[in-house]
């Protein structure tokens, strides 16, 4: 009801309306593409994304609506790791099949501050993807 709204408020005032997957459009996403299109590393088999940072804001911190369940609808998947599902999508296509964990490991919160997806992709690969808020060392690879 509320994305109805939305959206009909953006077409009424013509403003567009969308979803800030930027990684879409990063050069070094297309170029995985082509290298991947082009065979010369052959096919695909497996893919790992690992996406972790410490997350703990204080109360009155602007962030710290990330930890409320009915404003972030959950934790580190739902803040960064939908960018990286995303980009998967646009590399490898469609998910055949998918199962995950999502938990609290560290913190005792709303939200889960660790995740694990399995994807199994439409055009073969299969891809694990990991995500946390409760890592102190931060890594962003794929």
């Amino acid at each position: 009801d509320e994305c109805d709204r939305m959206i009909n408020a953006c077409r009424v005032n013509n403003v567009k309306l969308g979803i800030a997957y930027y990684r879409h459009f990063y050069p070094i996403i297309e170029r995985i593409k082509q290298i991947l299109s082009s065979g010369q590393i052959g096919r695909p088999v497996m893919v790992q994304i690992n996406a972790f940072e410490y997350f703990d804001p204080p109360a009155d911190l602007p962030r710290s609506w990330f930890l409320k369940k009915a404003e972030a609808g959950g934790g580190p998947m739902f803040d960064f790791g939908c960018h990286r599902i995303e980009v998967l999508l646009n590399i490898f296509g469609k998910i055949k099949s998918t199962n995950g964990f999502a938990g609290n490991i560290v913190f005792d919160r709303e939200v889960e501050d660790t995740c694990t997806a399995h994807f199994a992709f439409e055009s073969g690969p299969w891809a694990v993807l990991n995500v946390s808020h409760a890592v102190f060392e931060p890594r962003d690879t794929l």
